[in-house]
């Protein structure tokens, strides 16, 4: 029986997830399999009508956008025709409204929300160096929509920001007017010397006997081999000697 008060968002997601059998990590994740779409929706539908939350909120819970939750309400209303949706909606609510103590112990806790921060220094840096908002969101590899949304006031998360420090070549705290942003984020990001494009330390060589990377990303690094490689002959053939002593040392390191 229904208790009197609006169940949690957890508690929400816990029954879905139970309902469905797709991991939590899945349901907020960004994969399109036809059960993986039809349990999200299903639990953008149940946080919309048993939960109580508005298309933003369901939004900041799904890590989906209000449009999104929007089309998502949409599709699991319609599809309430279909036998493997409707069922999955009635077992979701029975979970929801039937707890048991199992299920309690059992629940997954739902992952920390992403920190998120606003950009009061972001336009005026954009116009000082003389971009438009499309040449910006080219540059540092966002959607358009996403740096109007920015530029409006508001939050975007740590990686959005520190690729639009990086395209814009200025520091993170320039952008934010937080001095002490940059220890937390700057680590774990580098600006690539070659596409001059902001990047996660993890595509980047590390350099052995040491703690720094190369300055070329991991992608610029196999471009400049493939132009090298078929560049001349000689190029060619110095490469192909250096494949077949790795491999040489490869083979005796195991042997």
């Amino acid at each position: 029986m229904r208790g009197s008060g609006r169940p949690t968002a957890e508690r929400v997601l816990s029954a879905v997830m139970q309902a469905s059998g797709v991991s939590i990590d899945t349901l907020l994740g960004w994969r399109f399999r036809a059960d993986i779409a039809r349990a999200r929706a299903v639990a953008a539908l149940i946080l919309r009508s048993e939960a109580g939350l508005t298309a933003n909120e369901a939004g900041q819970i799904l890590r989906r956008s209000r449009q999104s939750v929007h089309s998502l309400t949409t599709r699991a209303t319609v599809s309430r025709g279909d036998r493997a949706a409707a069922e999955l909606v009635t077992q979701a609510l029975r979970l929801l409204w039937e707890p048991s103590e199992s299920a309690s112990r059992t629940s997954k806790r739902l992952p920390p929300r992403r920190p998120t921060h606003s950009l009061p220094g972001l336009v005026g840096r954009r116009l000082g160096a003389g971009l438009t908002k499309a040449e910006l969101a080219a540059r540092a590899g966002i959607s358009r929509e996403t740096l109007l949304r920015l530029e409006h006031g508001r939050p975007g998360t740590t990686e959005s920001i520190a690729r639009l420090a990086g395209a814009l070549m200025v520091p993170i705290r320039v952008l934010i007017r937080d001095p002490t942003f940059d220890r937390h984020v700057t680590p774990r990001f580098r600006t690539c010397s070659t596409c001059h494009l902001l990047k996660r330390l993890t595509r980047f060589t590390p350099i052995k006997g040491c703690r720094g990377y190369y300055g070329r990303c991991r992608a610029c690094r196999a471009e400049a081999a493939k132009q090298r490689y078929h560049s001349n002959e000689r190029a060619r053939l110095a490469d192909i000697e250096r494949a077949r002593r790795n491999r040489r040392h490869k083979q005796n390191a195991a042997a």
